[in-house]
């Protein structure tokens, strides 16, 4: 009984750590504290903590899906890189590709504007767009 509830503790510490280093942004950085013996979690603005992953939430950039009727992977990668921006406005762009069938594919851009980044004193690790989620 006593080494589950060792156990136990150890377990919340390590997720009370991880989850500090988990971000919302939504014009300031949120923190995600977990709720009291619940599986929910609250928001609390005005986190002053770096993060190692930051959610960014969909006012904060511009998303497109495009089908590209190209069945190699190397060749679409060379596509894109040669494509011009055709975003509407300047930032950090982000790429999934996902195989649509055997001779196209889907790819899903996300843009995180300039602005979210400008706001951050140290950059995450990870930035991930809300719909990613």
């Amino acid at each position: 009984m006593q080494l589950t509830h060792r156990l136990n503790d150890v377990v919340e510490r390590v997720r009370s750590l991880l989850l500090s280093k988990v971000g919302f942004w939504a014009g300031q950085t949120y923190d995600l504290l977990p709720v009291d013996n619940s599986d929910q979690l609250m928001v609390k603005a005005h986190s002053t903590k770096s993060k190692w992953v930051l959610v960014v939430g969909r006012e904060y950039y511009y998303e497109s899906v495009t089908e590209y009727p190209i069945g190699s992977p190397r060749d679409l990668k060379k596509a894109l890189k040669i494509e011009p921006w055709s975003f509407p406005y300047e930032g950090v762009r982000f790429v999934q590709i996902t195989r649509s069938s055997p001779q196209s594919h889907r790819v899903t851009n996300w843009v995180v504007k300039a602005e979210v980044f400008d706001h951050l004193e140290t950059r995450p690790v990870f930035v991930v767009p809300e719909t990613a989620c």
